[in-house]
């Protein structure tokens, strides 16, 4: 009895799943929209990627320090410092998704554990130069 009611629902769920053919349209004013969205999009020149923190602390001497050993420990790697009052920061890498920039986190932080993902306005020449 379980057989038979397990093949006539094989049968009636496969029967639900022929494909479907047709052409679809798309409205001229979606096709304006979007092709206006990849023209401004082309025109910028940066965007919202990830980078990996290595510190913010108010002692220049340490952003400093922290700096040159990443250097020495990841030489392929750009690293950059800011500060933001009262606060100097080492910033690493320039990613374009959050999945790119988890594995590099995870090898940093064998050496720098507080090292943390942070959203960062991105060029995208950086980004291209780290594919």
């Amino acid at each position: 009895m379980k057989g038979i009611l397990t093949g006539l629902a094989m049968m009636i769920l496969t029967l639900g799943l022929q494909a479907q053919t047709g052409i679809v349209k798309e409205p001229e004013k979606v096709s304006q929209l979007m092709s206006t969205y990849r023209t401004s999009n082309l025109a910028e020149d940066e965007m919202q990627g990830w980078r990996i923190r290595l510190v913010a602390t108010t002692e220049r001497r340490i952003m400093e320090s922290t700096r040159e050993k990443f250097r020495k420990h990841f030489p392929q790697m750009k690293s950059k410092w800011s500060h933001v009052n009262p606060y100097y920061q080492v910033q690493a890498g320039a990613f374009a998704s959050k999945m790119e920039a988890l594995p590099e986190l995870n090898r940093v932080k064998e050496t720098f554990p507080k090292a943390y993902l942070i959203l960062d306005k991105i060029s995208k020449e950086e980004i291209s130069a780290n594919l």
